[in-house]
């Protein structure tokens, strides 16, 4: 494989809940570009696989490799200030978007989406306006930048839950069951949107 395309990289990683085990020596590769759908049962540690590849959980053991950046965990940590300071980093880069919409109900749609880029990546406010602006044209929601979440549809929520997380302009994207919490016939707008990513060469791991 040609290491060059390589943008996750997963070895033996561990992750345990007291004496659960939840994960036991994931070994996973991911090339720019790639979409790789995560399938399993209810409870088998699908979105607690993700929640580690974005650093919202700590896993018990093992290493991550994103984009050339290394993340030790258990007996080979390089120590908790490392740690902290290279999660910060890679949290910026990597995208994720869960079954529930997550957007703040007191901020319209401009200011869910503007707020992190601004307030994380230092982005000036006009400039992530014009990024947002083009991101929901986009998907067709531009008309609903002033609207607040609970004015939306569930598709609608979703698909600017999306955007907010592309917004970052993340290397790398993570799906958690998106669609489960949708009613059937707005579940297509997330996919297409989903699709679309795909086509424009978005790298994804997306647990279904």
């Amino acid at each position: 494989m040609n290491t060059s395309s390589l943008l996750l990289e997963i070895i033996d990683l561990r992750k345990s809940f007291g004496s659960t085990h939840v994960l036991n020596g994931v070994n996973l590769r991911v090339n720019r570009g790639e979409v790789i759908s995560i399938i399993g049962v209810s409870g088998s540690g699908k979105s607690t696989l993700l929640r580690c590849v974005n650093l919202l959980e700590e896993p018990t053991q093992g290493q991550l490799i994103f984009d050339g950046k290394v993340i030790n965990y258990g007996e080979q940590s390089g120590g908790l200030l490392k740690t902290n300071r290279m999660r910060a980093a890679l949290r910026t880069e990597i995208g994720m978007v869960f079954q529930q919409f997550n957007l703040w109900p007191h901020k319209n749609v401009l200011e869910n989406v503007i707020y992190a880029p601004m307030v994380v990546n230092g982005v000036k406010r006009t400039d992530a306006i014009s990024i947002a602006d083009e991101l929901l044209s986009g998907i067709g929601l531009l008309d609903k930048r002033g609207e607040y979440p609970s004015r939306l549809s569930g598709g609608q929520q979703q698909r600017v839950a999306i955007v907010r997380a592309l917004a970052m302009n993340p290397k790398l994207m993570l799906f958690d069951e998106v669609t489960s919490a949708l009613d059937p016939e707005l579940v297509g707008e997330v996919l297409e949107l989903m699709a679309n990513l795909a086509r424009d060469g978005m790298t994804m791991l997306v647990v279904t």
